[in-house]
C-alpha cells in the first residue's frame, strides 16, 4: 500500500468517514449564503417600493404641479436664452422675460401646497423658488452695468439652488417644474 492509498482508504483499509460536525465555519458560511439569498428574494419582491430621497408618497401634489407648470414652461420654450443676446441690455432683458415667467410658475404652485408633513417639504420647495427668482433679478441688474457679471446662485444642500429645484422636480416626476436653462 502506498502513501497515497492510506490517505484515501484510511489505515484499515476501509474509506474514513466524512467529517460531519458541525463548526463555526460551516455555520458561518452557511448563514452568510442564507442572508445572501434572503436580501435578493427582497430585493426582487420590494424593488417597486424603492424611490429615491425628496419623493413624495401622496402623489396629487406632483399631478398637480406638472398640469400648473406645463404652459409655464412652453412660455420659456418660447423665450430666446440670455446667451444668445448682442447687447448686455437684450441679455438683461431675455433673463427679466424669463424670471417674469418663473414667478408666474410659483404664484400658480402656492395654492397647490398641502398640508402635512409632506406639505412642509412641497412648501420649502415652493419659497426656494423666491431665493432663485432674486438670485436672476440681482444678475438681470448687474449685468446692465457690469457685461462680465457672472449667474451667482444660491447654495442649497452642498451645490446651486437651481439643482436642488430641479433634482425635487425630476424625482416627483414634474419636469416642466425645472428651472430655466437660459442664464
Amino acid at each position: 500500500m502506498t502513501m497515497t492509498d492510506q490517505h484515501v482508504t484510511g489505515p484499515s483499509g476501509e474509506a474514513p468517514e466524512p467529517d460531519r460536525r458541525i463548526t463555526l465555519g460551516r455555520v458561518a458560511a452557511v448563514a452568510v449564503c442564507l442572508a445572501i439569498a434572503l436580501m435578493w428574494a427582497y430585493v426582487f419582491t420590494a424593488a417597486d417600493d424603492y424611490h429615491p430621497a425628496g419623493w413624495l408618497k401622496d402623489r396629487s401634489f406632483p399631478k398637480a404641479a406638472e398640469a400648473a407648470c406645463k404652459p409655464f414652461a412652453a412660455q420659456l420654450a418660447e423665450i430666446a436664452p440670455a446667451s444668445s443676446a448682442r447687447t448686455t441690455a437684450e441679455r438683461a432683458d431675455l433673463v427679466d422675460q424669463a424670471t417674469e415667467v418663473l414667478e408666474g410658475m410659483q404664484a400658480a404652485l402656492r395654492p397647490l401646497v398641502p398640508e402635512g408633513n409632506e406639505g412642509r417639504h412641497i412648501a420649502e420647495w415652493v419659497e426656494d423658488w423666491s431665493s432663485h427668482i432674486g438670485d436672476r433679478t440681482r444678475f438681470s441688474a448687474k449685468v446692465r452695468t457690469h457685461p462680465d457679471a457672472e449667474f451667482i446662485e444660491t447654495p442649497k444642500e452642498g451645490s446651486q439652488l437651481s439643482s436642488a429645484l430641479n433634482r425635487f422636480a425630476q424625482v416627483n416626476e414634474m419636469p416642466s417644474c425645472v428651472t430655466a436653462k437660459d442664464v
